[in-house]
């Protein structure tokens, strides 16, 4: 909806008659943390930068939604029921793939949005969400079955990509190399072209494996006349 690629972060679309307002909520900037992490966006940039309305620190978040009225219709893809089995980090809330702390001693900053998120789950108004939200997917479903000219654009350039590192890819396969090399050359050949990463989990399947649904272990020998299913792409 946004661009923004950073963790820890929340799109607010708010509608009331006619008028409407977008604040994003991001990890405010932090000099010692961006010396491990990268350096962030931060409130004000995430205004001039994305075009938003309006910025403030994810860990204000709970404090919006504990603030919304009883007559509020919230679409989310946020899981605001069953709270017996409730994750607890509003990482796995958002389903955004992250790939944990770092490899250091350091504190991991993101430990704090989910102590956070605790008192809107024991509030009166965790159990009103939780009768009272909408998913917000089929919206985004519907939205998506019309491109515009420039997505276009972009899913053939990243389908150029993709086609050409493919045929590399199958130009330098043999028996003898495993599904994780035949996996990195594609890895390779995407990103080196303009991709960014994988659009997903790639599946690199010789022989037998190419039988196994979902399969990512991508860790076997390839044989001679081995059939290898491949299922990649980047983006």
């Amino acid at each position: 909806m946004s661009g923004f690629n950073e963790p820890d972060a929340a799109l607010v679309l708010k509608k009331d008659g006619s008028f409407s307002q977008w604040t994003m909520y991001v990890t405010p900037k932090n000099e010692n943390f961006e010396m491990w992490d990268g350096v962030r966006t931060g409130l004000d940039q995430a205004v001039s930068h994305f075009g938003v309305d309006d910025a403030q620190s994810i860990e204000s978040l709970p404090s919006l939604l504990k603030s919304l009225g009883s007559s509020t219709m919230l679409f989310t893809d946020l899981s605001l029921s069953n709270s017996e089995n409730r994750p607890t980090s509003i990482l796995e809330l958002s389903a955004i793939k992250w790939s944990g702390a770092h490899a250091t001693d350091q504190p991991s900053e993101k430990l704090n949005l989910s102590k956070s998120l605790q008192p809107f789950y024991s509030s009166e108004m965790y159990s009103y969400f939780s009768k009272k939200h909408r998913p917000i997917a089929p919206f985004l479903h519907q939205m998506r079955l019309i491109k515009s000219d420039q997505e276009i654009s972009v899913q053939r350039k990243s389908g150029r990509f993709s086609g050409r590192a493919f045929a590399k890819a199958m130009s330098l396969t043999k028996p003898g190399i495993s599904e994780h090399q035949l996996q990195a050359i594609l890895n390779y050949e995407v990103m080196v072209r303009g991709s960014s990463h994988f659009a997903y989990v790639p599946v690199i399947a010789g022989g037998k494996n190419a039988l196994t649904l979902h399969y990512i272990r991508n860790d076997q020998i390839l044989k001679d006349n081995d059939l290898v299913l491949v299922d990649c792409g980047g983006v």
